[in-house]
């Protein structure tokens, strides 16, 4: 992965036992630049409209990818996924689902609001950042899970 640019990651998580596991996993990995954690669905939409806000009067860094668990308080991951894939500033960054949802109807309702992967909860942390890897070192995001 000599050619991966190195990131910048939005995790939005609300169970600290996952930040840390996901965090901790993520930081080792030397094209990781930093981790931004938002805890819910208002603290991470309000998050994301600063930022466009912001980014139009200066240069500032989008997040290169977006780590989202579904089940989070106020506003659902879903609802968060809706909003960045209409956004035209936000809707190119990639987003993952993390969540401990099996649910079929969960992962098509993730593909079809434009989510790049759907990763349940219950992987050994190290497929994560492989399958983070694998996923942002391809051109082309296409839509996997490890239900498969």
């Amino acid at each position: 992965m000599e050619n991966l640019k190195v990131l910048n990651i939005l995790l939005v998580e609300d169970n600290p036992d996952h930040i840390e596991l996901i965090t901790s996993e993520l930081e080792e990995s030397r094209w990781i630049k930093g981790i931004r954690v938002t805890k819910d669905g208002q603290e991470t939409l309000t998050f994301l409209h600063q930022l466009t806000k912001t980014r139009q009067k200066k240069k500032v860094t989008c997040p290169s990818l977006i780590l989202l668990d579904l089940n989070i308080p106020k506003i659902n991951g879903f609802t968060i996924l809706q909003e960045l894939k209409s956004d035209p500033h936000l809707k190119s960054i990639p987003v993952l689902i993390l969540t401990t949802s099996t649910s079929q109807e969960d992962i098509e309702k993730a593909r079809e609001l434009g989510a790049n992967g759907y990763l349940v909860k219950s992987f050994y942390p190290p497929t994560l950042v492989e399958k983070v890897r694998k996923a942002l070192a391809e051109k082309s995001f296409t839509f996997f899970t490890n239900l498969n």
